[in-house]
């Protein structure tokens, strides 16, 4: 299993033309834990290190240099995660980030990060959204249920519009 995850960043030069990237996401979704640690193993194995989605964007717009091959794990939700998994990768220190809808309640290691992922998991690329509501008010409960600060946002099932990414920028 590993050797196909990383047989594709093997190969993404000759792939998609262009360098293999300093970093890459990946998002965890019913995968089997063997295979799921046998992943992680083989991440360390090779000297990637590990960064959150915070870092992630930092890097994306211009504001945080990442000079050595990393990535950044996420979970869609908390229950895309494993206890297993979890306790797996907190006593390795690895960062994660986990994208709870609002009104989710999570005790995440403490190098892991929240991020909203919507109230009600609507797809935001049709104008019929309530972006206020699935964006901004999602985040605001997610933060003050869980107290802590969320600083990214996953669209749900990678789909948005310019009026998601508007109300997301309005949401910090």
């Amino acid at each position: 299993m590993k050797s196909k995850l990383f047989d594709l960043l093997n190969k993404i030069e000759d792939i998609l033309g262009v360098p293999r990237p300093n970093v890459v996401v990946l998002n965890y979704r019913g995968v089997p834990l063997n295979t799921f640690v046998d992943q992680i193993n083989y991440i360390e194995e090779i000297g990637y290190k590990f960064i959150t989605a915070s870092d992630v964007a930092l890097y994306v717009r211009g504001e945080k240099k990442i000079n050595e091959p990393s990535v950044c794990l996420t979970f869609d939700n908390k229950y895309q995660i494993s206890e297993f998994a979890k306790s797996f990768l907190a006593s390795r220190n690895i960062p994660s980030t986990v994208f709870c809808l609002a009104h989710t309640t999570v005790n995440l290691p403490d190098n892991w990060e929240l991020g909203c992922h919507t109230k009600t998991h609507q797809e935001l690329d049709k104008r019929l959204v309530h972006y206020k509501k699935e964006i901004i008010q999602a985040k605001a409960i997610l933060e003050s249920v869980n107290g802590v600060e969320v600083k990214v946002f996953s669209y749900p099932n990678g789909k948005y519009d310019k009026y998601a990414l508007k109300n997301v920028q309005k949401a910090g």
